[in-house]
């Protein structure tokens, strides 16, 4: 406590010797060159920074609002699973992307591509294409399938253009 006390008296006696102004002037000047360099680091740092994110998620939503060019699968007519040929389904398809490169790439690869949909709604009995949820987990699964066979890249959507059980 008495080492306290005596750095106290230290302090009070190096203080004593200075004018009061010249410490106040000094603070000031301290406080004064702390805000102009936070200034400086937000304005040409962290501002442009920001500009930059805020530019580039700006011209990725618009790239997403944009359609993509597509590719159109048509005509697939299928027997479902378990129907002995009495029943059948007529399903066409929209695939996009916004890379050109994958475009041709489904078209040179069409064969391939007719053949896992052909298969994959073969796997299914009428009762399963019927019901409200195959749609969209068959456009996740279906996807997934197309983007496994493509080197080029992935699509982006793809579109149910007709889906008729009869």
């Amino acid at each position: 406590m008495a080492e306290y006390d005596a750095d106290i008296e230290d302090q009070e006696e190096e203080a004593e010797g200075k004018p009061a102004w010249m410490i106040w002037a000094i603070r000031s000047g301290v406080f004064i060159g702390l805000v102009v360099a936070a200034f400086a680091v937000s304005r040409f740092v962290l501002y442009p920074m920001y500009k930059q994110a805020k530019l580039k998620n700006m011209n990725s939503v618009a790239q997403l609002a944009r359609m993509g060019d597509v590719f159109h699968l048509k005509d697939l007519t299928v027997n479902p699973l378990a129907t002995n040929g009495r029943r059948f389904v007529v399903a066409e398809y929209a695939l996009e992307a916004h890379n050109p490169e994958v475009i041709k790439e489904l078209q040179n690869r069409e064969p391939q591509i007719r053949d896992e949909f052909i298969r994959y709604l073969r796997q299914h009995t009428a009762t399963q294409i019927l019901d409200l949820n195959f749609q969209e987990e068959s456009k996740k699964e279906l996807t997934q399938m197309v983007n496994d066979l493509l080197y080029s890249g992935d699509i982006d959507s793809m579109y149910y253009t007709k889906l008729i059980l009869q």
